[in-house]
């Protein structure tokens, strides 16, 4: 008697999970079962339960039963997510809300440490890691082309439309100024096919989508194996609210980290910029170091402030959610006893509550988004002080100081 068997995939992949498996498993006279060995992969990142198969086939002087020639093996994870760094302030968090008791530890763990153990996390899964260097290195084309644009204005400025400079004739790409005119328009167009078709493959990749749904799924993997006392401590509307809701936020969080590179990016095209533009004009390049240092000592003192603000506006959420599926799953039993206009009331309350809630995350976000409205002209306002003397006497070009 014998039958063949080999694994096959699920959510667990083959080589990266488990090793895969074949082979043939022969009863001898007197025995009637065998054992399968399959070696489990240890794995650095967090995962969630993953599954996979072993499968009987080719039965010879026997039968398999119609539902019972495959087995299902389960590789429960002890990682946590996004990595074991914070181990133990993590369960410590875990069993404080299981025994009810209110503790602060979360709010002991670097927000940005562990904001980083995600992207590592996520940067680490299948399809992502090469989509978010590949994005990393093209977004800077916006910026290559905003130092283009500066770079044609300054020469429009001081070669192009300086008819009465003599040697601005030895610098025009061609012999006229209406053909040189012409080359400018062209390099003023042709950058934008290569920006638009970028956007396009962008979407393309669907880095956002493809990290949404490794949250998403791996999130939703693991509650459908939770223990009863586990999804008896989690609420089905707080699990809703994970899934949905902080999934999205957690991937938009890592997509902004993406445009902040982006936005660093165009901080180093103008340093660049002012910089060879002002070699011997310290002022200038202190104001340019100036700018950035300020908007980074800003963002690290509020940022702390933003997230714990957006914290709490989104805590009612979880509440509401609980309170409109009661309000509809019961509606039967409280419109029978003439209650709706109490549930009304509650409900009202509740969005007030919630309203309250909100108004210190709208306080800081306008504050935060009004301080690069102020920074910005405020610099410029410095650099027109600064160099409009410059201009007069003929130390600076008209094409550097417009750009």
């Amino acid at each position: 008697v014998s039958v063949a068997y080999c694994t096959l995939d699920g959510s667990g992949k083959a080589g990266h999970r488990y090793e895969p498996i074949s082979g043939t498993v022969i009863f001898e006279d007197g025995e009637y079962t065998k054992s399968v060995e399959v070696r489990i992969l240890r794995t650095p990142t967090w995962k969630a339960t993953l599954e996979f198969k072993l499968k009987l086939s080719n039965p010879k002087n026997c039968e398999l039963g119609k539902y019972l020639y495959t087995c299902r093996v389960k590789v429960i994870d002890n990682e946590l997510f996004p990595s074991n760094k914070y181990s133990n302030a993590l369960r410590q968090a875990v069993n404080s809300r299981l025994s009810s008791q209110p503790d602060d530890v979360l709010d002991r763990i670097n927000g940005f440490g562990l904001f980083w153990e995600f992207c590592k996390l996520n940067f680490s899964e299948e399809g992502v890691g090469w989509r978010t260097v590949l994005t990393l290195i093209m977004d800077q084309l916006q910026n290559m082309y905003r130092l283009l644009l500066m770079s044609l204005r300054v020469y429009m400025v001081d070669t192009l439309f300086a008819m009465h400079d003599p040697t601005s004739e030895d610098r025009l790409y061609l012999r006229t100024r209406v053909g040189t005119s012409y080359v400018v328009a062209a390099y003023f167009i042709l950058p934008l096919f290569a920006l638009h078709a970028w956007e396009i493959l962008k979407v393309r990749l669907d880095l956002y989508g493809r990290s949404r749904l490794f949250l998403q799924s791996n999130l939703f993997r693991k509650y459908l194996n939770y223990c009863g006392n586990s999804r008896e401590a989690v609420p089905a509307t707080e699990m809703q609210d994970a899934i949905l809701t902080d999934c999205q936020e957690v991937t938009e969080g890592y997509m902004a980290s993406l445009n902040f590179m982006q936005l660093v990016g165009k901080l180093c095209v103008l340093t660049f910029f002012t910089v060879k533009h002002n070699l011997r004009r310290p002022d200038a390049i202190v104001c340019v170091v100036l700018m950035p240092t300020i908007m980074a000592a800003f963002g690290s003192f509020r940022s702390k402030l933003l997230i714990d603000a957006s914290e709490k506006a989104n805590s009612m959420t979880p509440y509401l959610i609980h309170l409109v599926q009661e309000a509809c799953e019961t509606y039967p039993l409280f419109a029978n006893y003439f209650q709706r206009p109490q549930i009304n009331e509650q409900f009202s309350f509740a969005i007030l509550q919630t309203r309250k809630v909100e108004m210190p995350y709208e306080f800081v976000k306008a504050n935060n988004t009004y301080f690069t409205f102020w920074l910005g002209p405020l610099f410029v306002a410095i650099y027109i002080v600064i160099s409009t003397p410059r201009l007069i006497s003929g130390e600076m070009q008209v094409g550097v100081f417009l750009a």
